[in-house]
């Protein structure tokens, strides 16, 4: 028998620091899982706008990083509505920081605020438009919400953006399956394995498609490959 599961999109909150800003020496963020499901904190640059402070002999500067750090702080200890109150002083403070929204958005996720999570994710866009984080993590969402059209659309700007990481091709794909677009998912999952050889979870969904849409012999060679990759990989039936 084969296994139905789909992996979904999943992480818990990414903090992003601003790096514009001296930190404090001897402080720092506590590593967040990336939303992506890499298990690693988002290193890439990030547009946060022009800059508007420096002028400010540091003052501001100073309050945007204690508040930052604040919040960074709450979420690492689960304190998330406090979180939240602290990265929108920091926003106050600079309303063009992308990554001030992605972080509210994200931290939004855990209250289970999914409507403002998506404005969160809409704002950093209106400033950055190809901000592949929140275009990707925006898709997850509305995957979670149980809008695949919508997230299908959020995950192909994302490619755009990248369309070297797997991981989105691979969640878009899991939403096309969803839909009954099986041609779709199967071709998708190929590029996600054409990036990543070794990604046993679109091995795995591949094989499921493959199988619903009738081609019982590419099925099992897809699940025999997951299988070589990751011999315990739970998900994997026949």
């Amino acid at each position: 028998m084969f296994s139905r599961k789909f992996k979904s999109p999943s992480g818990i909150p990414t903090i992003e620091i601003n790096r514009r800003y001296d930190t404090p020496r001897g402080i720092s963020a506590i590593p967040a899982t990336d939303a992506s499901g890499d298990g690693a904190v988002s290193s890439r640059p990030v547009y946060r706008g022009p800059v508007k402070i420096r002028s400010v002999a540091g003052g501001i500067s100073r309050c945007l990083c204690s508040v930052q750090l604040q919040g960074a702080s709450s979420a690492a200890l689960g304190r998330y509505d406090d979180a939240v109150d602290s990265f929108k002083r920091a926003l106050s403070l600079t309303p063009d920081d992308t990554s001030i929204y992605f972080n509210i958005g994200n931290l939004q996720k855990k209250i289970g605020a999914w409507d403002t999570v998506i404005a969160q994710y809409k704002s950093a866009l209106k400033i950055k438009p190809d901000y592949f984080e929140n275009l990707r993590n925006k898709g997850n969402v509305l995957q979670n919400k149980g809008d695949a059209r919508a997230a299908i659309a959020s995950y192909k700007n994302a490619i755009e953006t990248e369309p070297k990481h797997a991981p989105t091709h691979y969640y878009m794909r899991v939403a096309l399956q969803g839909l009954g677009d099986l041609k779709g998912a199967i071709d998708s999952y190929k590029q996600a394995i054409k990036i990543k050889p070794d990604y046993v979870q679109a091995y795995n969904n591949m094989g499921n498609a493959l199988y619903e849409k009738g081609d019982t012999a590419a099925a099992i060679d897809s699940l025999q490959k997951a299988l070589k990759i990751n011999p315990n990989y739970a998900e994997i039936l026949f």
